[in-house]
């Protein structure tokens, strides 16, 4: 007789549509991002602040910080091949998901 020590179906497959969600939600904001810093324009920074705060709202909160460096991450890949207002849109952006991330210290 094997006794199954693994966690119920029920369990693993509540934390894979979880992460799937989860994604989805990141994507959704590196989608907006990604445009808006290759145009590098002062007046896409509160549509970018809205992309993460939208991130922040549809994220349950023991995963938003992931989310948050996940995008993070997608957010330093576009700054490390930008210049000029590129690079300072990708700063701007990255100073608003620290401060967020001030948040779970």
């Amino acid at each position: 007789m094997c006794v199954d020590l693994l966690q119920p179906a029920g369990l693993a497959e509540w934390r894979s549509e979880s992460h799937i969600a989860a994604m989805e939600h990141v994507h959704r904001c590196t989608s907006v991002l990604r445009p808006l810093i290759a145009e590098g324009e002062a007046n896409g920074i509160p549509l970018a602040e809205k992309a993460i705060n939208d991130l922040m709202d549809a994220t349950p909160a023991p995963q938003q910080k992931a989310s948050l460096e996940s995008v993070q991450a997608h957010v330093q890949a576009h700054r490390d091949a930008a210049e000029g207002s590129q690079l300072w849109f990708a700063d701007t952006v990255n100073n608003y998901i620290e401060k967020l991330m001030r948040s779970f210290e």
